[in-house]
C-alpha cells in the first residue's frame, strides 16, 4: 500500500475579472466606424461611376455597334453582296476607343479630384501610353505612298476598265484602295522608320 502524502490546501488568488481588450482595439473601433459611415462616404463616388458608364461610355458604343450593324445590312441589301468594309469598321472601332479613352481619362480625373497639374501629368499618361512607339500616318503620307492625285482618289488605276457600270467601279476602286492601303501597312509594319 502506498502512501498518500497530505498537501496542504493552496490559498487561490481571486483575480477580478477584467474585460479583455485587443491589443488593436483603436483599429477595431475604427473599423466599426468606417462600417457604419463608409456607404454615406463612398455613395456618390459609385453612383458617380455607375452614371458615367451608362450614360456616356454604354450608349456610344453601343450606338456604334449597332449603327455599323446596320449600315451593313443596307450595303448588303443596296448591292446584293457582302460588303468589305471590315477594316474600316475595326479603324472606327479604334477610334472610338481612343475617343472614349479621352473622356474616361477626364472623368478619373474629376473623380480623383485632381488639380490642374495632377490633370495635366495624368492624362499626358494616359493618353500617350499606347502610342508612343507607333508611327502616326497622315493624309499626306497616304497620298505619297499611293501615288495618287488628292484631286483623284484612285489615281491611275489600271484595274478600272472603260465602260463599266458604277457600281462596279466603285468596287474596282475600292478594291484597289484596299490593296494598296494593305501593301503600305505591310511596309510600315516591315520597316517603321522608312518614311518611304
Amino acid at each position: 500500500m502506498r502512501f498518500k502524502k497530505k498537501v496542504p490546501p493552496v490559498n487561490r488568488i481571486s483575480i477580478p475579472d477584467t474585460p479583455r481588450v485587443p491589443m488593436n482595439q483603436a483599429l477595431v473601433d475604427l473599423g466599426r466606424f468606417y462600417q457604419s459611415d463608409s456607404p454615406r462616404v463612398l455613395a456618390p463616388k459609385i453612383n458617380a461611376a455607375r452614371d458615367f458608364l451608362i450614360n456616356v461610355i454604354a450608349p456610344k458604343v453601343l450606338a456604334l455597334e449597332n449603327g455599323l450593324q446596320d449600315g451593313v445590312e443596307v450595303l448588303r441589301l443596296a448591292l446584293e453582296e457582302e460588303p468589305q468594309a471590315g477594316k474600316y469598321f475595326n479603324t472606327l472601332r479604334t477610334m472610338m476607343e481612343q475617343a472614349l479613352r479621352v473622356k474616361m481619362a477626364n472623368f478619373m480625373s474629376q473623380h480623383c479630384e485632381l488639380n490642374a497639374e495632377e490633370k495635366l501629368i495624368f492624362m499626358d499618361l494616359a493618353l500617350t501610353r499606347d502610342t508612343q512607339d507607333k508611327k502616326q500616318l497622315t493624309l499626306a503620307d497616304l497620298i505619297k505612298e499611293l501615288g495618287s492625285d488628292p484631286k483623284t482618289p484612285m489615281g491611275n488605276n489600271p484595274d478600272v476598265r472603260p465602260g463599266a457600270n458604277p457600281r462596279q467601279l466603285k468596287r474596282q476602286q475600292m478594291a484597289q484602295l484596299n490593296r494598296e492601303t494593305n501593301s503600305m501597312i505591310e511596309r510600315n509594319k516591315k520597316n517603321p522608320n522608312d518614311k518611304g
